[in-house]
């Protein structure tokens, strides 16, 4: 077991903010480009959560 990681509030909004600012700035790319840049910008922050399993 591993103590787990819960991002804040604050964090999960500017997550979001990030997320909606490059999917806007996209346009009309092909799908898996888009795939690709999401997963680009949510990679590390996810990695960063993602310190093991997590149970209550």
């Amino acid at each position: 077991m591993y103590i787990g990681a819960r991002p804040t509030r604050k964090a999960l909004k500017s997550q979001r903010e990030k997320v909606r600012e490059a999917a806007a700035n996209m346009g009309r790319l092909d799908a898996s480009q888009v795939v690709k840049k999401l997963n680009w910008v949510t990679g590390g922050w996810a990695d960063y959560y993602s310190v093991g399993a997590v149970t209550k």
